[in-house]
């Protein structure tokens, strides 16, 4: 994130980028991506779960 923004500081901000699947795999990296306007495109194991930030597990009745 500090070479994103340290772009952005030169007025060069990617519209998009396609990282490799280890950035696809940091919740964090997409959330800042996110935070900063900048779609992206990024691989995902099939054994990573994806969910809503303020997901709550509940328990079935």
């Amino acid at each position: 994130m500090d070479s994103i923004d340290e772009l952005a500081g030169w007025v060069l901000v990617p519209p998009v980028l396609v990282p490799d699947a280890g950035y696809g795999q940091n919740a964090d990296f997409r959330d800042g991506l996110s935070e900063r306007g900048i779609g992206y495109v990024v691989a995902v194991r099939s054994d990573v779960t994806v969910h809503a930030h303020d997901a709550r597990p509940t328990v079935p009745a």
